[in-house]
């Protein structure tokens, strides 16, 4: 597995929004519609949990079906 994607201050504001739920990470190539455009699911790196307080918990879960864009 690559890396994690690192927390930053909008996955954090994120996770104050969904308490118990998850963050997830995009790849930005998948992204071009914006923040509210549908993510195919190869588009998904992995997700970060959130808890309750809405905080994330850093146990990144990557994404078996993520799909890394070819560049060309």
């Amino acid at each position: 597995m690559k890396t994690p994607p690192e927390i930053n201050e909008a996955m954090k504001e994120e996770a104050r929004q969904r308490p118990g739920g998850y963050v997830y990470c995009i790849d930005p190539y998948y992204a071009k519609d914006g923040a509210d455009g549908a993510i195919p699911p190869q588009g998904i790196i992995g997700v970060y949990p959130v808890d309750a307080n809405g905080i994330i918990i850093p146990e990144f879960t990557e994404n078996p079906n993520y799909v890394e864009p070819q560049s060309n």
